[in-house]
């Protein structure tokens, strides 16, 4: 019966994580059709908000999105909110399965926050993670086993390291995230962080750009707000709705397996994002992303098995 129930929890996350995939490829084509970042940011955003709140409404008439915890939801919401923009930009700029790539560098940048923030300790699991998570996130960067392929001669050179860039930022914001609700030990329902997120996060952030773009308009790259199409606005509407989906399927599966097991099955993405890459956007798969995309998965990997094996030895000692 256990089996089962973490079998069901493994699939719901499979299926989350996928979505999340879809959400992001979709992301990148609505942007790479000259969309400002921020009108998709702005607009999948609201969807998201309105979706979480049916979902909300239909559960428990919105009861859920009680406002508690209030310091470390705003804290959160600003890691969250570092985490949705930089990873956005990064999607655009990059190829998908650069970007998860470096995406997966955030159980590493989670152990060094914890030892700065929280005083944790580093063992030599974690010194190994680091260093095998930062020579993942070299060869990716500079393209080291592509023959051939240099630091002075990548396509768009400075945009791609920009990208990388935003997506080291990106998995900042998600350890930060993660972080912060380690150090205050608060639980806050999922339909809640991801409401709250969204308008704490997203509205001040938009009021922000909304004065950059009228002050100092050659900052952004296309207008910060301008007339789509109906089926470009149906996309961005879209992706605020699956990515809603996805990472509440992710909540919900931790219900039925610990986190140590769910974890593995978000590196699920990085195989997602190199198939839709190379169907959609054409982008094939380097040699040097994938040898570096392994170096960052092995490093993650050692970290979720460092702290399951803690965990189950915590168990049997106070059994």
């Amino acid at each position: 019966m256990q089996i089962s129930a973490q079998l069901k929890g493994l699939l719901i996350a499979l299926c989350g994580f996928f979505a999340l995939v879809i959400s992001d490829s979709t992301f990148k084509s609505v942007a790479q059709s000259g969309v400002s970042v921020w009108q998709i940011i702005g607009t999948f955003c609201f969807a998201s908000l309105l979706c979480t709140f049916i979902v909300a409404w239909m559960k428990d008439r919105a009861k859920s999105l009680v406002f508690q915890h209030k310091r470390v939801l705003i804290l959160r919401s600003f890691f969250a909110g570092l985490n949705i923009f930089l990873g956005c930009i990064a999607f655009k700029l990059l190829p998908l399965a650069d970007a998860y790539a470096i995406a997966f560098t955030a159980p590493i940048i989670t152990t060094l926050l914890a030892r700065l923030f929280l005083k944790e300790k580093i063992n030599l699991w974690g010194v190994l993670s680091i260093i095998l998570g930062f020579l993942g996130t070299l060869i990716v960067s500079f393209k080291i086993f592509d023959t051939g392929l240099t630091t002075n001669n990548l396509p768009h050179q400075d945009t791609y390291f920009i990208g990388i860039l935003c997506m080291i930022g990106s998995a900042v914001g998600f350890s930060g995230c993660y972080v912060t609700v380690r150090s205050a030990s608060a639980k806050i329902p999922a339909l809640s962080f991801n409401f709250y997120t969204m308008l704490l996060a997203m509205l001040p952030t938009t009021l922000v750009l909304m004065m950059l773009d009228w002050g100092l308009p050659s900052l952004f790259d296309a207008p910060l707000f301008q007339p789509v199409s109906w089926m470009l606005t149906g996309k961005m509407i879209f992706i605020g709705i699956v990515a809603t989906c996805g990472m509440l399927l992710v909540t919900h599966a931790h219900k039925y397996a610990p986190a140590s097991l769910i974890a593995p099955t978000q590196y699920s993405q990085i195989v997602w994002g190199s198939l839709i890459g190379y169907l959609v956007f054409q982008d094939a798969v380097s040699l040097s992303t994938f040898v570096g995309a392994l170096c960052i998965i092995v490093s993650g990997l050692l970290v979720v098995t460092h702290q399951y094996l803690t965990q189950r030895r915590l168990s049997i000692t106070t059994i």
